[in-house]
């Protein structure tokens, strides 16, 4: 997606919240990978000077890979969670053409649908490090 990636967390009821942040930055994974290859310390630098926020994820869906088959892909590991940031993505696959259908099962099992993101997969929130900062392998 273009825009930040939701945060999804079972609960009762739904929700969308605006992310008070300027700017974001998610790195490539390698299909979603978190290790030492996320950033060079020359990249977590220039995200720090730079007041970026990073955003990681804890799903990647693979909607690139399957543009039809996604959505359950997501939905059963979003189900094994207390709460979620997917990874999707705006390629021209035909992958987006099934997020509505995807928000909207999510609506109907009661997620609580948000853009803000946990300190867990943010390591650098406008520029500062949070308690996740290892994650990008430059400490």
């Amino acid at each position: 997606m273009s825009r930040a990636e939701p945060t999804c967390e079972r609960g009762a009821r739904t929700r969308t919240s605006k992310p008070s942040v300027g700017r974001l930055f998610r790195p490539f994974g390698e299909g979603g990978a978190i290790d030492g290859r996320l950033m060079s310390p020359h990249g977590a630098r220039r995200l720090r000077a730079g007041g970026f926020t990073c955003v990681l994820w804890t799903s990647v869906p693979g909607d690139w890979r399957d543009p039809i088959g996604w959505p359950q892909a997501a939905l059963a590991d979003v189900a094994g969670r207390d709460w979620s940031v997917l990874a999707l993505h705006d390629l021209p696959v035909g992958a987006v053409d099934r997020l509505d259908e995807f928000l909207g099962r999510l609506q109907d099992l009661g997620a609580d649908l948000r853009l803000d993101t946990p300190d867990e997969c943010t390591p650098v929130r406008a520029g500062v490090p949070t308690s996740s900062y290892h994650l990008l392998g430059v400490c």
